[in-house]
């Protein structure tokens, strides 16, 4: 006669679990965790409300800010006139301050909006990442419950449908196609400021700016500022030289600055090692061109102060 006595699971190996006519959860392992939730414990996003102020940007903006009042009024102009969806294009030189510039209005004109977030927009899966955290922002139960990013991007799309009074930034776009289909979903409910460093076509969705080179006396008032100097006609001569073979850059002129102020060094000591860092060195560095190659030789210098202070 066969038994009807079930086998009794046996379990191998430390700390394993075996179970048998019960059912239920098992953990194992150190630090596990139960999160019990309720049907419905993530909201659709018509249900999650606009928060009262939430402000996402990558970092402080840069103080001083010299010589680009007229682009910032001119963007904050541009997007106060526009209604319903308005994409403004910032476009230029790797370095000339398209994010800067950017940035500057997300803070400064921050209290017109609801909902301000900087996107991360180089490719797709940065792009999805950010949105994902803004799900996760406005929706903690995202995060608890470990939704795809996928799913929470697509979340947070729906979230920008509901809603008007919000702001995105989507920061160093290399594709229109990157950003095309989000624009196409959320259009008529916000503004969106892209920036770039390609003159995409973007066939009337959005408005294009090309951000410049300082000016030189802009540049030559950055650098007084960033390393204050007293304006002594020859160090007015040497910052000028100095802004000069910066071309003008902004990102250089504040990396430069900076350099000078902490190391304690003279405007000409620094001219002296920058040409003593040949441009055919930085041959190489192509993309973004003569921009690109500066900046890499000024961080090139700063690496080597860094070494010879730390030996």
């Amino acid at each position: 006669m066969t038994s009807s006595v079930q086998p009794v699971p046996v379990a191998s190996g430390t700390r394993a679990a075996a179970i048998g006519s019960n059912s239920g959860s098992v953990l194992t392992g150190d630090n596990n965790r139960i999160v019990q939730v309720s049907p419905g414990a993530v909201r659709t996003p018509d249900q999650v409300p606009a928060p009262t102020r939430l402000v996402f940007l990558p970092r402080v903006p840069v103080d001083p800010f010299v010589g680009r009042e007229a682009a910032l009024d001119g963007l904050a102009g541009e997007l106060e006139r526009g209604a319903g969806v308005v994409a403004q294009v910032l476009h230029g030189l790797g370095g000339v301050g398209k994010s800067e510039l950017a940035l500057q209005y997300a803070d400064r004109y921050a209290d017109r909006y609801q909902l301000v977030w900087w996107v991360q927009a180089e490719d797709g899966e940065r792009l999805d990442a950010s949105l994902a955290e803004l799900a996760r922002r406005l929706e903690p139960a995202h995060g608890l419950l470990g939704i795809t990013t996928s799913d929470a991007a697509g979340w947070a799309i729906q979230w920008l449908q509901c809603h008007s009074g919000w702001l995105l930034i989507f920061d160093n776009v290399e594709e229109r196609a990157t950003v095309a289909a989000v624009m196409g979903k959320v259009g008529r409910y916000g503004k969106i400021v892209i920036t770039t460093r390609r003159n995409i076509n973007w066939r009337g969705t959005a408005r294009p700016l090309q951000i410049a080179v300082l000016s030189a006396d802009a540049a030559v008032a950055l650098l007084t500022e960033l390393t204050s100097h007293t304006g002594h006609l020859t160090e007015l001569e040497a910052l000028c030289e100095l802004a000069g073979e910066l071309g003008y850059l902004p990102l250089a002129l504040e990396q430069a600055g900076a350099f000078i102020a902490q190391e304690h060094r003279s405007v000409r000591e620094y001219l002296r090692l920058w040409r003593e860092k040949p441009a055919e060195a930085f041959e190489g560095v192509d993309e973004g061109g003569d921009a690109a190659r500066t900046i890499a030789r000024i961080w090139d210098m700063t690496l080597d102060a860094i070494n010879q202070r730390d030996r």
